[in-house]
């Protein structure tokens, strides 16, 4: 599963983009995401909804969406920067949910950061230029 997320004025105008230059960060189901799925959802104004941010769909995240997206995503990096250069994320269980069947993979603090500073100028971006998120996950 993969997501690709980048700025433009609406999905259909990215989706003709989408393997040229406008893709600015991929996420794909690995702990990266997993770690960020949390944040993602605090950022989510509605219950409503869907994931805000989702690996298997599309989305468009604007106006006041955008903003509560980028307050969340910066105290994500103030979050991360205490963490150890290397720890454990659980990404999903085999079978029932229980201690012993969580799967759990192994992410490296410097490449969250990466991550998190590139979605952050990426809304940014959105936002200076008065355009969306847009997120085509597959």
């Amino acid at each position: 599963m993969a997501l690709t997320i980048g700025i433009g004025k609406n999905y259909q105008e990215i989706q003709k983009l989408q393997n040229s230059d406008w893709c600015k960060l991929q996420l794909i189901d690995d702990g990266y995401y997993s770690f960020l799925y949390n944040y993602f959802e605090i950022a989510k104004l509605s219950e409503a909804e869907s994931d805000l941010i989702d690996l298997y769909d599309n989305c468009e995240i604007n106006d006041y969406q955008l903003i509560r997206l980028k307050q969340v995503m910066e105290i994500c990096l103030k979050d991360v920067q205490w963490r150890s250069e290397e720890f454990e994320v659980l990404t999903s269980w085999v079978g029932i949910q229980t201690l012993e069947t969580e799967v759990r993979k192994t992410i490296t603090k410097s490449r969250l950061i990466d991550i998190i500073e590139t979605l952050l100028t990426l809304i940014d971006n959105a936002i200076s230029s008065n355009l969306k998120l847009i997120c085509i996950g597959d």
